[in-house]
């Protein structure tokens, strides 16, 4: 078992006194204790919950034999588990299986009726927190991530289950007290076979309030022992106090569906990421820096439509390499800077580009007024934590008054961007803000970027509906093309003469001018 201890928590008490106290009323009337346990070590990586569940099992198990045994037993391969090599940012060192991770849990606060009472009438904010019920939060997420039919499906579970279940009750009710019942103007069970269809019908026109008059409680010309009916009348009037409850509900559930819709901007992302360069060839046809016969790059499958027809052919491309530097790159990053001979060749940094399109650009009020984009970029550091840090990435523009067709997010690779590695950035800021001679070729270029995930961010407001709407998506380094840029997607339209977008071509890239995108092997 895992040990367990108390927490103290220091109150205030009169002038700026202090005394700690334990499971004891606090300034404000309410109880406070922590719970403390000390995590076993089996259980302290993160994991699904099934292992999790697996190992808290093997783990109860293991105890239990090794305490009829009198064996200590030990936790296998922990030592591959962690890390010994642990430091953080303030230079602290120590191994982290040597350190105890504990599991703290505030326990429910209990006070009076007097004490609530007077704090409804507090300030303090924290002591009114809404805990609502885990089981109904999650079904009221899931009706916002499922589909209409799966929810309308659910609907009816949940209807005819409340109906079933107050149709039994009403049964054994009217079996009890037969007269306060009237089926078809016989009391409750003159046929004696159908006694929990009878209860069901009443049960279903009560439910939904719809009252046929087949079935209903009977009254004082009817039946003239009211008194014995009680009971049955209150069944009734529970149940179509809840089916009110549960029809609101529904209402409630679909309008919220309907609004989430509303708040959906209607545009579609480009799914690749463009980086336009200053291309340099050597006179040989070589990129700068790439040796005749070096070895043939990795390959990634990747389907194309060509413009002709509908015909899709299968076309590969370099795939990409870790967002960190390679040891060639790295070596050239960090080897003694000599400045460029030639100091009226400054090359501008690479652009980073990716595609905006409305989706209602063809149609009449289908902008998005006051349109902004947000852009993070996070970094996983997979040789050690595994954890992901996020940066803010500058747009040149990120602010649009009337979005109508298509937008272009644009980001420049220069010495301030944290889509570059640091040793790439200080050769920038040497070289004077100007890209390098030497890094102009796709290999260079992709070697210096230091990213894994790259999200978007739209907010706005829908000019045909005025509904704030955002959107956003998630690109990750595979989904960034270098040397290409997107394709043009407006055409003028022969009637109208008016700009048009055609939205079969968003996701369409072509090769900058000059050349110098990463080969794709027809």
């Amino acid at each position: 078992m895992a040990k367990r201890k108390k927490r103290l928590r220091a109150s205030s008490k009169g002038e700026g006194a202090i005394s700690r106290e334990e499971e004891t009323t606090d300034a404000d009337g309410m109880l406070w204790r922590q719970e403390v346990q000390i995590r076993p070590r089996k259980q302290r990586k993160p994991m699904d919950r099934l292992k999790r569940y697996k190992r808290m099992f093997v783990r109860s198990s293991s105890e239990d034999a090794s305490s009829c045994s009198g064996d200590v037993t030990k936790d296998d391969n922990l030592e591959d588990d962690f890390k010994n090599d642990d430091i953080d940012e303030y230079g602290n060192t120590g191994s982290i299986k040597n350190r105890e991770q504990y599991t703290v849990t505030s326990l429910h606060r209990e006070a009076n009726f007097w004490n609530r009472f007077l704090q409804q009438f507090s300030k303090n904010t924290d002591e009114h927190t809404y805990v609502p019920s885990q089981l109904f939060m999650t079904y009221i997420n899931w009706t916002f991530t499922a589909g209409f039919s799966l929810v309308f499906f659910s609907f009816l579970c949940f209807f005819m289950l409340l109906i079933f279940a107050f149709g039994v009750l009403l049964m054994w009710a009217g079996e009890a007290e037969p007269g306060c019942i009237v089926v078809s103007g016989e009391k409750f069970g003159y046929n004696p076979d159908t006694t929990l269809a009878d209860g069901f019908a009443l049960s279903w026109t009560t439910f939904t309030t719809v009252g046929y008059g087949m079935t209903y409680t009977s009254t004082g010309t009817d039946w003239d022992d009211q008194a014995s009916c009680s009971w049955i009348v209150f069944l009734c009037t529970a149940e179509s106090f809840v089916g009110l409850l549960y029809a609101g509900m529904c209402a409630a559930i679909l309008f919220g569906k309907i609004g989430r819709i509303q708040s959906h901007a209607q545009i579609t992302f480009s799914d690749a990421i463009c980086i336009q360069y200053k291309y340099e060839p050597n006179e040989d046809g070589q990129s700068p820096g790439t040796p005749m016969d070096s070895p043939e790059q990795p390959v990634r499958q990747t389907t194309i439509e060509f413009d002709e027809g509908s015909t899709t052919g299968t076309a590969v491309s370099p795939s990409p390499q870790s967002p960190a530097p390679t040891s060639i790159a790295t070596e050239s990053l960090f080897s003694p800077y000599t400045p460029d001979v030639n100091k009226s060749r400054n090359i501008p940094c690479p652009v980073l580009k990716f595609q905006l399109i409305n989706n209602l650009a063809n149609k009449r009020g289908g902008e998005i007024m006051d349109a902004s984009l947000k852009v993070v970029a996070g970094n996983t550091d997979f040789s050690r934590t595994g954890a992901t840090s996020y940066v803010k990435v500058n747009l040149v523009e990120f602010e649009h008054p009337f979005f109508s067709r298509v937008w272009h997010g644009c980001h420049r690779l220069n010495a301030q961007s944290p889509l570059l590695s640091p040793a790439a950035r200080e050769r920038i800021r040497r070289n004077g803000g100007y890209w390098p001679v030497d890094w102009c070729n796709p290999e260079s270029v992709r070697d210096n970027l230091m990213f894994s995930d790259f999200i978007v961010t739209l907010t706005g407001i829908a000019n045909i509906s005025a509904a704030t709407v955002h959107a956003y998506k998630r690109y990750k380094a595979g989904d960034v093309l270098i040397g290409y840029e997107h394709a043009s997607l407006l055409y003028k339209h022969p009637d109208t003469n008016r700009l048009k977008v055609d939205h079969n071509l968003a996701h369409d890239v072509i090769m900058q001018r000059g050349g110098g995108g990463e080969p794709f092997l027809l």
